[in-house]
């Protein structure tokens, strides 16, 4: 026969293991109350939080996209690309929910755009690809990842820098001048676009000139020596007749620039 102590020390026990799973039970219940809720909130606030304001620019500058946030913390983008032979895409509207929605024509579905943040920035796609066509030329397209620059590398203080580059070489002060230009050159090529990448490149390599190192200038214009020596038929032949409207301008810049700097290279 059990003493009374044995049997109420067993039953404490036994309290203890119920108490115990009950806890654990609450926990587990709480956990999922949690996720529920989290599961719940406003995508539109997760959206907001997960696609932060600001310009992205696609690898090699042929996209840019401006995303902002308005007084009522809604989020609108604006959206431009081009494509070969100067197409072009262009885009604007709200984001809901990390989505756009845009009209297009009469009786037609809306184009639809899903932003997704990724690491560095932001991946566009669009849903229906079909209806999304209306935005964009024949060769254009405006899917893609677009990349938050680095500094100094947005638009706006390449601009800065290339203005001050040019006041600093007219006034032939070719050192600062080429200390204002060179870190944009090292480090913005990745969201420069192939118009301007050959222009600075130019510009660079005719500071390099002036500062007696044509050795330099000559490996700066080296990426653009097969296209300086092309004939015009070959590069009409190449290039599309707008990519080369724009591009000879830069292509006759780099012949003469390279004569230049193979001839100081000589003397």
């Amino acid at each position: 026969m059990r003493s009374p102590n044995r049997i109420a020390a067993t039953a404490t026990e036994g309290d203890k293991r119920k108490r115990r799973t009950l806890s654990m039970s609450s926990a587990a219940t709480l956990t999922c109350l949690l996720a529920g809720l989290l599961l719940g909130a406003p995508q539109q606030a997760l959206s907001a939080a997960s696609v932060p304001p600001g310009e992205y620019i696609t690898e090699h500058g042929r996209g840019s996209l401006t995303i902002r946030r308005g007084p009522d913390s809604s989020l609108t983008f604006s959206l431009k690309s081009v494509g070969p032979n100067l197409h072009l895409c262009t885009l604007d509207g709200q984001i809901v929910r990390g989505r756009a929605t845009l009209d297009t024509y009469q009786d037609e579905k809306a184009c639809t755009v899903a932003f997704r943040a990724i690491a560095g920035g932001v991946d566009v796609t669009a849903g229906n690809p079909d209806q999304c066509r209306s935005f964009c030329g024949a060769r254009a397209s405006f899917e893609g990842a677009y990349l938050r620059p680095l500094k100094g590398c947005d638009s706006a203080s390449m601009n800065r820098s290339r203005d001050r580059f040019r006041r600093l070489y007219d006034r032939q002060a070719f050192a600062e001048a080429y200390e204002t230009l060179a870190p944009l050159f090292e480090t913005c090529t990745r969201t420069m676009d192939w118009l301007t990448l050959g222009w600075v490149r130019n510009d660079l390599a005719m500071t390099q000139y002036q500062l007696g190192r044509p050795a330099d200038c000559l490996a700066t214009l080296e990426p653009l020596s097969a296209d300086a020596a092309m004939t015009e038929e070959e590069a009409r032949e190449r290039y599309l007749p707008g990519d080369w409207e724009n591009y000879e301008p830069i292509v006759m810049e780099t012949r003469a620039n390279i004569a230049l700097c193979t001839r100081r290279q000589k003397q």
